[in-house]
């Protein structure tokens, strides 16, 4: 084989070990963000499970606090319709 032609060889073997070396730092990119691409799948799977929980939550509070709104509205009606009661019949 002559010089020149070993050269060309010599020189595309060194650009395929480049291109080679590439791949690899591409691959382990792609694990690297494959990997993030579940932990964030994880954490938002989290999320919705706690969002889930806050919205039972709230519901639940929202109607306790109905209950006790009716309950203070009817004491204080019931309050002032006997205090009322009371006047005219003191004042009768």
């Amino acid at each position: 084989m002559s010089d020149e032609r070993l050269s060309r060889i010599e020189s595309k073997l060194d650009k395929l070990a480049e291109v080679v070396v590439d791949l690899a730092r591409v691959e382990e990119r792609m694990a690297s963000l494959f990997i993030r691409d579940e932990a964030l799948v994880r954490q938002v799977a989290q999320l919705e499970k706690r969002m889930t929980e806050t919205e039972l939550q709230v519901e639940l509070n929202k109607q306790v606090s109905d209950r006790v709104s009716k309950i203070f509205w009817t004491a204080i009606t019931s309050v002032v319709t006997g205090m009322i009661g009371l006047a005219y019949f003191l004042l009768r």
